[in-house]
């Protein structure tokens, strides 16, 4: 009969001699690299192109939504608010708050949403751009195309890439 004296020593020498060998995770014994991580949205950015025809009207304020299905991935609200945005002309960019490891995959294919909110009547005609920046670099760019929003149609959506 082996007592149990006998039996710990050897089995912490195995655990001992087995835990300190140096073996390389199985990704690296057959050469491969480890797995890249997936490029993250660092930053969103949106800006405005305004078109012959109509301004923003300094008390109009502003608010964009960059979402996937259940997924919030970056927004701004109310901005803009205290600033006429003249025509034709450049206005931006505004930079959104943005949801921390976001994917670009999860980026891909969603909605930016863009809505008004004017103090009484006003029309504007503009294209929105979004500009994404990921942490590998890439940045996709996303317009609405020349579009009219006012008091009585507030809302303006468009596909990212």
């Amino acid at each position: 009969m082996i007592r149990a004296t006998h039996v710990f020593p050897a089995v912490a020498v195995l655990l001992l001699t087995s835990a300190c060998t140096s073996q390389a995770p199985p990704s690296q014994q057959s050469g491969q690299l480890p797995p890249t991580p997936l490029p993250t949205l660092q930053s969103a950015a949106v800006r405005f192109e305004m078109s012959k025809g109509d301004n923003k009207n300094k008390d109009t304020h502003l608010a964009i939504a960059i979402t996937k299905e259940a997924l919030a991935i970056a927004r701004i609200d109310d901005f803009a608010g205290d600033q006429e945005f003249g025509d034709p002309g450049n206005y931006g960019p505004f930079n959104l708050n943005v949801q921390p490891g976001v994917t670009k995959e999860q980026y891909r294919g969603s909605t930016t949403r863009l809505t008004v909110a004017p103090s009484g009547r006003d029309r504007v005609i503009l294209n929105t751009v979004i500009d994404a920046r990921f942490s590998d670099g890439e940045v996709l760019t996303s317009q609405s195309g020349v579009r009219t929003v006012d008091q009585d149609n507030r809302i303006l959506e468009f596909q990212n890439p």
